[in-house]
């Protein structure tokens, strides 16, 4: 499966999904809400993972503000066409 979700330090909501990939720099929207333009990061500061459970595994370990559930109710609120994707993997609710 293709690596369509990131983690980045630098974005304030934590995870993005890729759109495209540009030569070592991969085109990121941060909600499916957005109406300006992806953003266009280098590969190299960006942790991609085959979904969404991953990287907020991942961003769960590697930040201090937010709790399990936090992270959840960011990234529905971001991304709400992934909600029946993710209460079928996690029991979280």
């Amino acid at each position: 499966m293709e690596k369509q979700w990131v983690y980045s330090p630098y974005f304030v909501t934590g995870i993005g999904k890729v759109i495209g990939e540009i030569s070592g720099s991969s085109l990121i929207k941060n909600s499916e809400k957005e109406q300006y333009l992806p953003e266009c990061w280098n590969d190299k500061v960006l942790t991609k993972f085959d979904s969404p459970i991953k990287a907020m595994a991942y961003f769960l370990v590697h930040q201090n503000y937010y709790n399990k559930k936090e992270i959840v109710n960011l990234f529905l609120r971001n991304f709400p066409s992934e909600r029946k994707n993710i209460e079928r993997r996690i029991n979280f609710k």
